[in-house]
C-alpha cells in the first residue's frame, strides 16, 4: 500500500491532497478504527429450508497507514485551505468508525476520521464545484 499522496486539486480558495484508498468488493463494509487500523466485514449468505441470513465475516485488521499527504505539494499553496481526503472507491456498501469505547458508528462523506476527511468520487466531485 503506497503512502504517497495520490493527486492535488487546487481550487481558488482551497487545495484537496488525495489518497485514493481502494475497496474489494462494492458489498462490503469498511470499519475505521480510533487506533488507525481498518478492517473490512463481508457478509456471506446462510440458507436453510427455511429461512436464510447473512452472517458477517471481518478480516484481520490492519494498520492505516500514515499517508503522506505534502508529497507533491507546492509552496504556493500555502496560503489555502489544505484537506486530505481519503477517497475510498468503489465506495463501500457503508463505511464505519469504531471508537475505542463504544459501538460502531456510522459515518458519511466529509465526516472526520484520523485527521482525514472521507469520501466518495460524487460527493467529492460535488464538494469541489461548490468550493468558495
Amino acid at each position: 500500500m503506497q503512502k504517497k499522496c495520490d493527486l492535488h486539486v487546487e481550487t481558488e480558495n482551497e487545495v484537496f491532497s488525495i489518497k485514493l484508498f481502494g475497496m474489494p468488493r462494492r458489498l462490503s463494509i469498511l470499519i475505521l478504527k480510533e487506533n488507525g487500523e481498518f478492517f473490512i466485514r463481508s457478509y456471506i449468505a446462510l440458507i436453510s429450508s427455511y429461512s436464510s441470513f447473512l452472517s458477517p465475516i471481518n478480516s484481520k485488521p490492519k494498520k492505516l497507514p500514515v499517508y503522506d499527504f505534502k508529497f507533491g505539494y507546492r509552496n504556493e499553496w500555502d496560503s489555502k485551505t489544505k484537506r486530505y481526503i481519503l477517497l475510498i472507491n468503489p465506495i463501500s456498501m457503508e463505511t464505519r468508525r469504531q471508537p475505542h469505547h463504544g459501538g460502531e458508528i456510522v459515518i458519511s462523506s466529509g465526516d472526520i476520521v484520523n485527521g482525514m476527511e472521507i469520501y466518495s468520487l460524487p460527493r467529492l466531485l460535488e464538494d469541489m464545484e461548490n468550493a468558495p
